[in-house]
């Protein structure tokens, strides 16, 4: 879809670039942390499980399809200049980021059975995946890039106001 902005101004600078994928790095360890520590113990199939695997496939299949939907959006000509928030986002302004967390969160409940007292230093992935998705590089860069774009339009700040932030919900009356 083009470049990404979030190199604008640092791909000239080697170090910056680099302490961009360090960092980069360091999330993906702490995130992926749930199932480095189950690598020291797995066990047999279990409920946790299967619960894991049932909820990874609904947040792939969510991630998915909010992420085809918002590519058709701004493919199109009608998507010029607008938001998307039909489909998926009609019920919630990130469902892509839902399904993402649902991923991890499946993630750790397939290992979570296996894990004992590990699951509790085990949490700490899918909560900084949460964290990070809500509060520093998600939610608040896009609510920042939407309404340096949109802000301002009373359709806009009506779909903000009736649309669920994160879990797909039916949209608020007004």
């Amino acid at each position: 879809m083009g470049r990404d902005a979030r190199f604008d101004g640092i791909r000239e600078r080697p170090w910056s670039f680099a302490k961009f994928w360090i960092l980069q790095g360091v999330a993906v360890w702490v995130i992926m942390l749930p199932v480095t520590l189950w690598f020291g113990a797995p066990g047999a199939w279990n409920w946790t499980k299967t619960a894991g695997v049932l909820i990874w496939m609904a947040g792939l299949v969510i991630e998915t399809v909010a992420d085809l939907q918002k590519f058709r959006h701004k493919s199109s000509p009608a998507g010029e200049g607008r938001w998307v928030e039909h489909g998926l986002w009609r019920y919630s302004r990130h469902p892509n980021y839902f399904g993402e967390l649902l991923c991890w969160w499946g993630v750790f409940a397939f290992v979570a059975g296996d894990l004992g007292w590990r699951a509790v230093p085990g949490l700490v992935g899918p909560m900084a995946i949460t964290l990070v998705l809500l509060f520093p590089d998600g939610h608040p860069t896009l609510a920042r890039s939407g309404d340096r774009k949109y802000g301002g339009q009373p359709d806009y700040e009506a779909y903000k106001r009736r649309t669920s932030l994160l879990v797909p919900w039916p949209p608020r009356q007004e």
